[in-house]
């Protein structure tokens, strides 16, 4: 399991973060610079998993793979999921409902974190 927050960010707005160095996971490489609106869920589920919290390596790598168009929603989706169980040890209900929760909602904000 891979050490949570183990990536080096900036905050660099409000829901805006910069990606100081690149961040792997799997075949997968998240390059330096790149730009995430992290978590993007209402603030009244905050209780069930903060914007911080142990899914925010998950959606950088979500976001990356969508805005960058290096796999289908359907795969990212399915990476999100996967990151959740194998390297959070989020419990596979819990990660279930925030796999949910991304396939249905996520495409709302997509792309405006990195303009």
């Amino acid at each position: 399991m891979a050490n949570l927050m183990s990536i080096d960010i900036r905050k660099i707005g409000d829901y805006r973060w910069r990606l100081l160095k690149d961040f792997h996971y799997n075949e997968y490489k998240v390059p330096a610079g790149f730009v995430t609106d992290g978590v993007t869920s209402p603030r009244w589920l905050w209780w069930f998993e903060p914007p911080c919290g142990k899914c925010f390596e998950a959606a950088i790598l979500h976001d990356y793979l969508i805005r960058n168009h290096v796999v289908s929603k359907e795969i990212a989706d399915f990476e999100f999921y996967n990151y959740l169980i194998k390297e959070t040890g989020t419990s596979k209900f819990k990660a279930k409902l925030m796999y949910l929760a991304v396939k249905y909602f996520s495409n709302s904000r997509f792309g405006k974190a990195n303009k």
